[in-house]
């Protein structure tokens, strides 16, 4: 029972330093092309998926901090930003 606090505690800190030094960045970085593209969806209808997959991204640290917030491991974490919901 112990070995699954501890691991638990180690893989919230891992979120943690993903979300301050990856996502969060990455979320920034798209951001600025998020808003650029979105206007021109109304125009042209085919780039929503572009916009979708870019608004993901932007999601990032949402994923992230959920992450940390209920301790996943690396796998339920993954399969959370692939899915949008926690595996049973």
């Amino acid at each position: 029972m112990a070995d699954k606090g501890v691991a638990s505690i180690l893989w919230m800190i891992i979120w943690a330093l993903l979300l301050i030094f990856v996502s969060w960045w990455i979320a920034t970085f798209l951001a600025f092309f998020y808003i650029f593209i979105y206007i021109f969806v109304p125009c042209v209808p085919p780039i929503k998926a572009l916009v979708d997959v870019l608004h993901r991204g932007l999601l990032l640290p949402y994923f992230c901090s959920d992450n940390f917030v209920n301790a996943r491991d690396i796998v339920e974490g993954v399969n959370f930003i692939i899915e949008g919901s926690p595996s049973a």
